[in-house]
C-alpha cells in the first residue's frame, strides 16, 4: 500500500485534450509538408500509447475544442479549471492535459495559481515537438512516460501541476520551454522532479496532499485582469513606445518591461529630447495610473532589482519588481495582483502588487535552501 491506494486498485486518470502540436496533422492529406492544423481525437490519440504494465489504469477521455494553444486565452483556462475539478469531483484520482507547448508554460502557472495548493491529485500538461504521426514523434514517449509518472505519484500521494517530457518529470510551478527541441523544457532555478524511465527515479520535491485538503476545500480563484501586455526593451528601444500607450484609450491596467541583466532599463534619454527615457516613461506611465512591472530575462529566482543604480531609479519612478519569478509566473501574479486591488487608492494598489507577486503562494520562488530539503515536502 503506497499514498492511500493498494497496489490493486483502480487508478482513474481522467485525459482532457484540447489540441496543439501532438495531435496535429497536415492540412493536405497528400501533401505531409503542408501546415498542420489539430485533429486527432483523445481516444485517436491513445491508440497509439502502451499501457504501464501490472496497473489497473482506467482513463476517461474528454475533447476541449481542438485548438492551436496559441488561441487559448485565460478564459479557457478557467473553463478548463472548472473540468479538472469536476474530474476529481467524479473520483478521479489524476488529470491529463493534452495541450501545445508554445503556452504550456503560461497554462500551468495559471492552473497552479487557479488551485492555490488545493488540488487533490496531480495533474499533468502533456505536449510534444512533432504530431504523434509523424515518424520518430516524441509524442508517443512523452504520453507514455506521463503515464508511468501519473501511476507512481498518485501511489505515492503527490500532488500539483507537472510535465513529462524527454523521459523527464518537471515541476508547472517554473516550468519554462527554453528551446524548439526534444528536450524543450526546464525549470530555472528548482530541479527536475524526476527520471522517468520503465519506473520513476525522484530528484527533486513532488508535494504531497495536506492533510486538510479535500474536495470540498478545493479553490478556483479566477480573479485575473486581461488589459495586461508585455514589452521587451532596450537602449535602442524608443521609449514612445509605453508613453503613447498609456496616453491613449483604451489603455492597458499593466505593462512588463523585460529589461536587461537584473531587470534594468535604460535612463538614457532617446534620440529625440522631447520623448526622455525608459525610465522617464515608467514615471508617466504610473502618474496615467498604469502599473509597469519590471522582469529580468533570466528565469533562475536569483535577481536583484536593486543592485545597480538603473534598477534603483526604476522602482523610484513607479516600477514593481517581478524578479524570484518566471516569467510565465510573473504574468499571472502581476494579472492576478491588479485584478484584487481595484478598489484600493492606486499608491495602495502598488503596494499591494509589489507585495502579492513578491510573495511565495505556491512554492514557485526558489528561495534559498529550500528546494534541498529531503522529498516529499508538504504543503
Amino acid at each position: 500500500m503506497k499514498g492511500g491506494l493498494m497496489d490493486t486498485d483502480i487508478i482513474r486518470l481522467y485525459v482532457i485534450n484540447t489540441g496543439g502540436t501532438l495531435g496535429m496533422v497536415p492540412q493536405d492529406p497528400n501533401d505531409p509538408e503542408s501546415p498542420l492544423r489539430p485533429a486527432k481525437t483523445g481516444k485517436e490519440l491513445f491508440r497509439y500509447i502502451r499501457r504501464p504494465q501490472g496497473v489497473n489504469l482506467k482513463i476517461t477521455l474528454e475533447e476541449f475544442g481542438l485548438r492551436d494553444s496559441n488561441d487559448y486565452q485565460h478564459r479557457d483556462v478557467v473553463e478548463l479549471c472548472k473540468m479538472i475539478a469536476q474530474a476529481f469531483k467524479d473520483g478521479s484520482h489524476a488529470v491529463m492535459v493534452i495541450y501545445g507547448s508554445d503556452a504550456l508554460e503560461e497554462a500551468c502557472a495559471d492552473v497552479e495559481m487557479t488551485f492555490q495548493n488545493s488540488l487533490p491529485g496531480p495533474v499533468f500538461f502533456e505536449a510534444s515537438k512533432d504530431p504523434i504521426v509523424k515518424p520518430g514523434t516524441d509524442a508517443i514517449t512523452n504520453l507514455e512516460s506521463a503515464l508511468v509518472a501519473i501511476v507512481d505519484f498518485v501511489t505515492r500521494g503527490f500532488v500539483g501541476v507537472y510535465n513529462a517530457c524527454d523521459h523527464k518529470v518537471w515541476d508547472g510551478r517554473r516550468i519554462c520551454k527554453v528551446n524548439s527541441g526534444y528536450n524543450m523544457f526546464d525549470t530555472p532555478g528548482m530541479p527536475k522532479i524526476a527520471d522517468v524511465g520503465s519506473g520513476v527515479d525522484l530528484m527533486g520535491n513532488p508535494r504531497l496532499k495536506v492533510d486538510t485538503a479535500t474536495l470540498e476545500t478545493m479553490t478556483i480563484d479566477c480573479v485575473y485582469e486581461s488589459d495586461v501586455m508585455t514589452l521587451k526593451v532596450s537602449a535602442n528601444t524608443p521609449p514612445w513606445a509605453l508613453t503613447n500607450l498609456v496616453q491613449g484609450k483604451p489603455k492597458p491596467k499593466g505593462v512588463i518591461l523585460i529589461g536587461k541583466g537584473q531587470g534594468n532599463i535604460s535612463g538614457r534619454k532617446w534620440i529625440d529630447k522631447d520623448v526622455g527615457s525608459w525610465i522617464d516613461a515608467v514615471r508617466l506611465a504610473t502618474d496615467q495610473g498604469v502599473h509597469v512591472g519590471v522582469i529580468s530575462p533570466f528565469q533562475d529566482g536569483k535577481q536583484n532589482a536593486l543592485l545597480y543604480d538603473l534598477g534603483k531609479k526604476a522602482r523610484n519612478a513607479g516600477a514593481i519588481d517581478l524578479n524570484r519569478n518566471t516569467y510565465p509566473m510573473a504574468e499571472i501574479k502581476f494579472r492576478k495582483a491588479i485584478a484584487k486591488c481595484q478598489t484600493l487608492p492606486f499608491a495602495d494598489q502598488r503596494k499591494f502588487i509589489q507585495e502579492y507577486v513578491s510573495s511565495d503562494h505556491v512554492g514557485e520562488i526558489p528561495e534559498g535552501e529550500k528546494y534541498k530539503a529531503p522529498y516529499p515536502v508538504a504543503i
